[in-house]
């Protein structure tokens, strides 16, 4: 693990002898002078003369200038604890002096690696019980240096505030970025879209948002709206910031559509008789933002005959597996309904085919930009590019 970090804080320990002078002699001496002085490995003496190491530099996330040291009290089983770069007096050959004695290390604060923060964090969301009553709660944490990002989708408001607060008093956390979503807030700006928008403000639909999928529904007494009133609605719907999927459902004479699936890119993908390979790319429909196909990267016989023939040379291929096939998303892996063979006799992936969203297209929870391919329309002008990931290659050239 790379030994430095960056973090947004400024402020120095009080109370320690000398403090305020070191704290002058920095800005004196040049801080950034001093900042290039220390290093990773550095024995650092308190005035008493107990020597500690310093094992992390600490940067201001703008400046990258180095403002803290972390030292440990010991080799093995040592406390990592934060010190203040105007607590040191002077950089002298190999050796940082300390401003304070050894028994001020107790009053220093601990220093916390994101793994711990991540850990703690996720915990006390588990814990909190107005949390836990909401089963409809889906929380991704993320932590980078000190920095807490909750990103995901919670049913009210009150259920944002309850998992910042939950966050924001773990012990470590250098500032806190909420990014949930509420699907109350949600189903009120797509219901404001849908009634501003001259396609459907004449109906009367029913939206319910749940962990950012919604559902449009009309009551039985309300006339149907056409099939285009109805794709006007899905698509006014899943332009709305923060809408994962949008999805028919009136109990009119149209279909009701299944529900969407957001399988994880980077997930392995299982054929029902064996592995299969890596889902690199999702193709989603723009309109709906509903996944249609996965684009998977495995190992498959030359011979596609009768889905390849035993002992075949074996050939690195992209399948275009319809969303259709899928039949179980894990957390670990999906789960298709059909076997190598029957998978070996889909179609190949054709960058030609599928175009990359706009540098302005509002990513969803679930993808990257880049994870993403939309099928070419007319008129679209951003094409697909060969990729390299995770050791594999994307796109298939016409030839």
């Amino acid at each position: 693990m790379d030994p430095t970090f960056a973090i947004d804080a400024d402020s120095r320990s009080e109370g320690c002898p000398g403090a305020e002078a070191a704290t002058r002699r920095v800005g004196i001496d040049d801080a950034r002078e001093l900042g290039r002085k220390v290093r990773v490995g550095q024995p650092a003496a308190t005035r008493d003369g107990r020597v500690i190491r310093v094992s992390r530099l600490l940067r201001d996330r703008h400046s990258r200038q180095v403002t803290h040291l972390v030292v440990r009290t010991r080799r093995f089983f040592g406390r990592e604890l934060i010190v203040s770069l105007g607590h040191v007096t002077e950089v002298s050959g190999d050796r940082i002096l300390l401003c304070f004695n050894a028994d001020y290390l107790d009053k220093l604060p601990v220093y916390r690696t994101d793994e711990e923060i991540d850990g703690d964090v996720e915990r006390a969301l588990a814990r909190d019980e107005g949390l836990r009553r909401s089963k409809t709660a889906l929380i991704s944490v993320a932590v980078r240096d000190g920095l807490v990002t909750l990103r995901g989708y919670v049913p009210d408001q009150r259920a944002l505030r309850l998992a910042a607060q939950a966050s924001g008093c773990i012990r470590g956390v250098q500032g806190l970025r909420n990014r949930l979503v509420a699907d109350d807030d949600l189903e009120a700006r797509v219901a404001r879209a849908m009634a501003v928008d001259a396609r459907t403000r004449e109906y009367v639909f029913q939206v319910e948002a749940q962990r950012g999928i919604v559902r449009l529904t009309g009551a039985l007494e309300c006339t149907e709206p056409s099939a285009d009133t109805q794709a006007a609605a899905q698509e006014i719907a899943a332009s709305v910031q923060g809408v994962r999927s949008a999805v028919i459902d009136f109990r009119g004479a149209l279909a009701v559509e299944p529900l969407p699936i957001l399988p994880g890119v980077g997930l392995p993908v299982y054929a029902t008789d064996g592995p299969l390979g890596q889902l690199e790319l999702v193709v989603m429909n723009p309109r709906s933002r509903r996944v249609t196909d996965l684009v998977v990267v495995g190992h498959f016989p030359s011979d596609r005959r009768d889905g390849g023939v035993e002992g075949s040379a074996l050939e690195m291929r992209c399948l275009l597996v319809p969303a259709k096939l899928v039949g179980l998303i894990t957390d670990n892996a999906i789960l298709l309904e059909v076997d190598r063979a029957g998978a070996n006799r889909l179609p190949d992936y054709r960058e030609d085919d599928y175009s990359v969203p706009e540098r302005g297209w509002q990513s969803s929870f679930d993808y990257r930009r880049e994870d993403l391919r939309f099928p070419i329309v007319a008129g679209s002008r951003t094409r697909s590019r060969p990729l390299s990931r995770r050791g594999a290659w994307i796109g298939v050239p016409r030839g």
